[in-house]
């Protein structure tokens, strides 16, 4: 099991278990406790307590994470399994994109790249992108975030948050207030974005992400994204 990370407080404070679990996955994996996403993640698919494919998605990602980012330790030998898992989520309407982008992206960082594999999918990125609906788009922005957040060059973090704000845009303008649920998410991954940027990337302004988290203003049942905003807001401060 992996070791004892404190996660934010509010994430254990009146919220649903399932609301709490995916704001900790996402919480993990802009940290890159990769190892910990796997444990929450094998946690909830054997209490079979959520969508079973997207939890496997997580786990999946985090273990391709896992293996690129330390290929001796605890990811050793294990980039086959993510590529094994993927190509197989890849067959979901709600994951293919996602799936495929991630394929790509644990291709590229392969100790033997596959360059047909790659044409294959490149291929199919760019249909998937085409029909895919909007969560499936911002599920898409969110593991651009995460490879952006862990790229080991400034040029791989400004190809990857340029990639999440291109799908980003796909679901909302940027001056819009949020009025639907995945509009909503769209701001807040936006915010993210514009927080994990550094300085000499993009103008990295605190009033625009307070912007976006402003118009991240849907509804009122209670809802993941909330504790993103949260976690966002307490970041900008």
């Amino acid at each position: 099991a992996p070791a004892t990370v404190t996660s934010p407080k509010h994430l254990k404070r009146n919220m649903s278990t399932h609301s709490t679990t995916v704001a900790l996955l996402s919480h993990y994996a802009r940290h890159g406790f990769w190892g910990h996403v796997e444990h929450e993640s094998n946690k909830l698919l054997a209490k079979g307590l959520s969508d079973l494919s997207s939890i496997n998605w997580w786990r999946a990602i985090a273990v391709g994470f896992m293996s690129i980012s330390n290929p001796s330790g605890e990811g050793r030998g294990r980039l086959g399994e993510a590529l094994r898992e993927l190509s197989f989520l890849k067959t979901r309407q709600d994951l293919e994109l996602s799936s495929v982008v991630a394929l790509l992206f644990f291709h590229r960082l392969a100790e033997n790249i596959d360059y047909e594999e790659i044409e294959i999918l490149s291929n199919l990125a760019a249909r998937a992108t085409e029909r895919a609906s909007e969560p499936s788009l911002l599920l898409c922005a969110q593991f651009h975030l995460y490879a952006g957040i862990h790229a080991t060059s400034n040029e791989r973090l400004c190809e990857q948050f340029k990639a999440s704000r291109s799908l980003i845009r796909k679901v909302i303008e940027v001056d819009t207030i949020a009025e639907t649920e995945t509009q909503k998410q769209a701001h807040i991954l936006w915010a993210w974005i514009q927080l994990s940027s550094p300085m000499d990337s993009w103008h990295n302004d605190d009033r625009d992400v307070l912007r976006h988290l402003d118009g991240a203003t849907c509804g009122s049942e209670e809802s993941v994204w909330d504790l993103e905003s949260l976690m966002a807001h307490a970041s900008a401060l």
